[in-house]
């Protein structure tokens, strides 16, 4: 059954919204100006946008989309004389290549990341969440929890530790590592 326009507009929002940054880092670990590298971007979305139809929802996102963000790389270059890739083009397409594969493991990452966090117990949780997403410095932390900075720092460190080899562990069994 084919997806009505609606759908298909919010799937893509979604995947782009969730991919925006990996694509961005994409892009501008190539381009020397942040702006050509908003250009790139703003283009690269446009022909997401256009072609998503064609899109293989059993493909990766990112690599698809840095796929089309290379060409259009590629493209200003040969347009504006003053954009040039920042190494030779065999070198560029090397350096692309290890760029997605870097963001693909980043990703692998971030994932196992998140199941870690959940293994965690609440209370370990409740500190990484002030520490992290509440941007919270130690001693406010410390003030709030009514324990020592020295107390707080230890507990953040082993934290640190188990989601470290929490994600180890996770990436070897999965095959990632």
């Amino acid at each position: 059954m084919a997806m009505s326009q609606d759908e298909q507009t919010r799937e893509f929002v979604q995947l782009f919204a969730r991919h925006q940054r990996r694509i961005y880092a994409f892009i501008r670990a190539q381009v020397r100006d942040a702006s050509d590298a908003d250009d790139i971007l703003q283009e690269t979305s446009a022909v997401l946008w256009e072609r998503f139809a064609e899109f293989d929802r059993q493909a990766d996102f990112t690599r698809w989309a840095c796929g089309i963000a290379r060409r259009k790389l590629f493209a200003l270059y040969r347009l504006k004389q003053r954009l040039r890739p920042l190494w030779p083009d065999e070198l560029a397409e090397r350096y692309a290549d290890q760029l997605l594969e870097l963001l693909g493991e980043e990703d692998a990452r971030t994932q196992a990341l998140g199941r870690c966090l959940e293994k965690l117990e609440p209370e370990q949780r409740e500190l990484i969440r002030l520490r992290y997403q509440g941007e919270a410095d130690v001693r406010a932390i410390a003030a709030r929890l009514r324990r020592t900075e020295s107390a707080v720092y230890k507990a953040l460190t082993k934290i640190h530790d188990l989601l470290l080899h929490c994600i180890e562990r996770t990436l070897v069994a999965e095959g990632t590592r």
